[in-house]
């Protein structure tokens, strides 16, 4: 089964890579650097050797990542964040020597290319990870969906641009968004089910605090005030003989905490009172 036709295999003896770049930045900045840097390369360096040292960094970036922030949530170190801008600088330089080293030998080939972009499509996911932990995204939620929304763009960036229903083509059905580009149909799907449901439960729960706020509170008389002090105390000694009488030995330490705003001098002498005898098992009337 052949999975190339013959006008396919016809475009491909007619392909030509072209990547121009017009941007101010790479025109005055990156490239007369890329174009120094590449000297830095012996002759005899291939240039795939060059692209597969670049991926081995943003595999480095990735897994340095994963062992101080394995499920995107807690903070790395800070020379990790410094780590993740170094590989990925230097991964970006080398990927984009090697096709000048490539011209430089005489050693351009369709491998060599393929190879390139190969690494090039893996990087994206190994560079959404070491992102995904700086940014403390976390595995579950809809940010992760949002990060690989965005490399996605940046990937597929042709067919993000395309009418809807042939990015999408069983969904032709539904007419509305056939004729849409995708990433207004996508982006106007995220923001209806997405972004408006998140304001509004955000702003319903800052209602709800701030009317909570806003109710009088309620002050208790001095006579209630007693009386419920009484009555936690009548419990939590009750709690503590109880205790008291089964383990004894904790007599200190649990006393100790269930009444913790009485004095040092209290503290001691409930202490005295209750602290083990191993001659003698004290009673509960003793405990206390």
């Amino acid at each position: 089964m052949c999975y190339i036709g013959s006008h396919g295999v016809a475009a491909l003896h007619r392909y030509k890579y072209s990547g121009v770049d017009h941007s101010y930045v790479a025109k005055y900045i990156l490239q007369p650097f890329w174009t120094r840097f590449v000297h830095f390369f012996p002759l005899w360096m291939p240039p795939n050797m060059i692209t597969l040292m670049g991926f081995m960094f943003l595999l480095l970036s990735a897994m340095l990542g994963y062992i101080y922030s394995p499920h995107l949530d807690s903070p790395p170190p800070r020379w990790v964040h410094f780590a993740h801008g170094l590989l990925l600088f230097l991964y970006q330089t080398l990927d984009a020597v090697d096709g000048k080293q490539a011209r430089r030998t005489n050693s351009s080939s369709p491998l060599g290319e393929l190879f390139d972009h190969g690494c090039d499509a893996l990087a994206c996911t190994f560079e959404a990870l070491a992102f995904g932990s700086t940014s403390m995204c976390g595995r579950k939620g809809l940010m992760i969906i949002y990060f690989a929304h965005f490399f996605i763009a940046v990937v597929g960036a042709e067919w993000w641009a395309q009418q809807f229903g042939k990015s999408l083509p069983f969904l032709n059905w539904l007419s509305v968004l056939a004729d849409v580009p995708t990433f207004t149909a996508i982006l106007c799907l995220m923001i209806t089910f997405g972004v408006i449901p998140t304001v509004a439960f955000n702003v319903i729960n800052v209602s709800k605090v701030v009317a909570i706020k806003k109710m009088k509170k309620k002050y208790y008389s001095w006579e209630e005030c007693v009386n419920l002090t009484t009555e936690s105390w009548a419990v939590g000694l009750k709690l503590a003989r109880d205790i008291n009488y089964q383990f004894p030995q904790l007599a200190g330490v649990n006393l100790s905490s269930l009444i913790p705003s009485a004095s040092d001098h209290a503290i001691n002498l409930i202490q005295s009172l209750c602290s083990w005898d191993p001659c003698k098992r004290p009673t509960a009337l003793e405990a206390l």
